[in-house]
This record gives structure tokens, sequence and C-alpha cells, in this order.
């Protein structure tokens, strides 16, 4: 019976863990960030999405507001480090700039510097079952 038990179990992990992509966990500080899933290619199938920041406007995301002077960097990790890696892109006017690729599972991005506006971010990674691009946006305020 044990037996039975410990391989229904293993079988159910096995199968949840490759049905979804794995989620980033971004935050500033003690924000959390809200990340969407955007093109991907995973066990069951693509989906193709327009650039993040036209994605991001079709499903009325409202980008997280940092506090007026902002210090706290942005912290990206992943609880199944990506074994391709990954890497974050900042999206200034529609056009990418790749911040930064990783091996391993977190990474710390500076927002000082950061301009008063919205600022979109892409996190490409990739896994055997598939690769995954998730999207968020930063608002740094006017003074």
């Amino acid at each position: 019976m044990r037996t039975w038990v410990w391989v229904l179990s293993l079988v159910l992990l096995v199968g949840c863990g490759s049905k979804s992509p794995p989620q980033p966990l971004v935050s500033v500080g003690k924000l959390n960030v809200p990340v969407v899933l955007s093109t991907h290619c995973w066990t069951d199938g693509c989906a193709d999405f327009p650039a993040p920041e036209d994605h991001l406007q079709t499903i009325s995301y409202q980008p997280i507001t940092l506090p007026l002077q902002p210090t706290n960097p942005i912290s990206i990790r992943f609880n199944t480090a990506p074994p391709q890696g990954f890497t974050v892109t900042h999206w200034p006017h529609g056009k990418p700039d790749p911040i930064d690729t990783v091996k391993g599972r977190d990474l710390s991005i500076s927002v000082v510097g950061l301009v008063p506006g919205v600022h979109t971010f892409s996190i490409s990674a990739g896994w055997k079952q598939g690769s995954v691009t998730h999207i968020f946006q930063l608002e740094v305020p006017r003074e």
C-alpha cells in the first residue's frame, strides 16, 4: 500500500510540475510585483503574444509604483533554477535592451538611475520542458 501511495504521489508531482511553467517571484523592497506569462513554448504547446508593452495594455495591467526616490533593487527569483539560465530585458520606448543573463535562480537589478515614467521588463528562461517569457512594469514617479 505504501508503495502505491508513493508512486501515485511521484506521478502527480512530476505531472503537475511539467504542466505549467515556473513563475518568477519579483519584488522591490517589500513590494511584490505581479508578473504576466507572455510568449512561451511548454510541454502542451506554444503561445505567442505581442510586444511586452502592448501585451500588458491588452490586459489592463497596472504597474507597481515605486517610492519617489527608489533605492531597493528589483529582486527576481525562480524557485526552480532554469538550467539554461535566464535573461532580463528592459524595454525603453518599445525596444529591447538586455540587462543581464544569469546562470542560477536569482538576480538583483538596481533601480537607481531609472528616469520617471513606466518601465517594462521581460524575463526569459528555459528548461527541458520549454522556454517562457514573463513580463512586468514598474513606475518611477515624477517629483
